[in-house]
């Protein structure tokens, strides 16, 4: 799932905080989509759970190269990169 962080009601933390604990949707991968790219912001990401922080723009080689990361460790495959490489 791509989640925008910056939502108008309910921010992307608070959605991936709700989704975190419904037994439906806590093993969903979840991809953060921001403007708010700072250490601490990243930091703030990775302790909410987020599988990737990824920064606006959005870059379509990282959002490939995140989206087959974190596929992959939810269905227990290889990591690969954005070509679609097994990496080492």
């Amino acid at each position: 799932m791509l989640l925008d962080i910056g939502l108008p009601d309910m921010d992307g933390y608070e959605v991936k905080a709700r989704l975190g604990v419904d037994p439906l949707t806590r093993h969903v991968p979840v991809l953060a989509l921001t403007a708010a790219v700072s250490a601490p912001d990243r930091a703030r990401g990775r302790a909410s759970g987020f599988d990737a922080w990824l920064a606006k723009p959005l870059d379509l080689a990282a959002l490939a190269a995140a989206l087959n990361t974190a596929l992959n460790t939810a269905l227990g495959g290889p990591e690969v990169d954005a070509d679609g490489r097994e990496r080492a």
